[in-house]
């Protein structure tokens, strides 16, 4: 049984089948668009200084928008734990869970959560609008 050694590739090929190996392997098994040396990658775009004036109000803008939707979602989630107490307390009152003291406390504590004014959605969605208007 004859062992056969491999056939030696001359060093041009062995390069350029490394070079293409590279490149399928860079470009997910297509060809890399630039190994040729006289091309050269195409000129990326200009920064546009007007659009860059534009960049600052806009940052804020958007920073002033994302600030105010989280102080906006703090005041309906504290509103909605309010509600959500007094569902509770409805409960244990209707269903007789409650004595007549902690019965009489509960309610008075639910109209006292009732007077609270609810969040001003309109406000909010005013000022939210107004950020937009600046984006």
């Amino acid at each position: 049984m004859a062992v056969s050694c491999p056939q030696p590739i001359a060093p041009e090929r062995e390069a350029q089948k490394r070079a293409d190996a590279v490149s399928a392997d860079a470009g997910g098994g297509l060809p890399f668009a630039w190994t040729s040396d006289r091309m050269t990658p195409p000129l990326a775009p200009g920064l546009d200084t007007r659009a860059s004036d534009d960049l600052g109000s806009r940052g804020e803008s958007m920073n002033a928008l994302a600030a105010l939707l989280l102080d906006w979602r703090v005041d309906c989630e504290r509103h909605l734990r309010a509600l959500t107490c007094i569902q509770r307390w409805l409960e244990r009152v209707r269903c007789g869970l409650a004595s007549d003291g902690e019965r009489d406390l509960l309610i008075q504590e639910m109209v006292r959560l009732l007077r609270e004014t609810p969040p001003q959605h309109e406000g909010w969605a005013r000022q939210a609008e107004s950020y937009l208007n600046n984006i």
